[in-house]
């Protein structure tokens, strides 16, 4: 799951992931990813760090309260946002990204974090 509040590099990031091979949905506020988990129980999850109504930081708080096991990836464009991802890896996140993301850190960050937390990562688009 991709949790960012700009439409359109939450809505590429699951592009490059569903083309990849893997099952991505995306949402675009901290509130609709934990109501997304309680019902599809992502096995990762790639949120935003700098957002409104929930930042990354309080999202990714919340889902360690409701579901500690699930994998994070947390990422940032916003200068503020950059601080806080280490704050992001002291609440689980397993890598953090700083925006821009290349197609091919992105997919090798999934495969790892996947892969570390005991998934088997989709054979689709691992050449790249």
């Amino acid at each position: 799951m991709v949790v960012d509040d700009e439409d359109a590099v939450g809505e590429l990031m699951g592009f490059i992931l569903r083309r990849a091979g893997y099952d991505a949905s995306v949402v675009h506020d901290g509130k609709a990813g934990l109501a997304l988990c309680d019902t599809a129980q992502p096995d990762l999850v790639i949120t935003d760090i700098v957002m409104p109504d929930m930042e990354g930081i309080e999202f990714l708080r919340r889902l360690r309260q409701t579901r500690a096991g699930t994998p994070a990836i947390a990422m940032s464009g916003h200068p503020v946002g950059a601080s806080f991802l280490e704050a992001a890896r002291l609440l689980g996140a397993r890598e953090v990204l700083q925006k821009p993301i290349s197609e091919a850190t992105l997919l090798s960050a999934v495969r790892t974090v996947l892969t570390d937390a005991g998934g088997v990562p989709p054979e689709v688009g691992m050449a790249d």
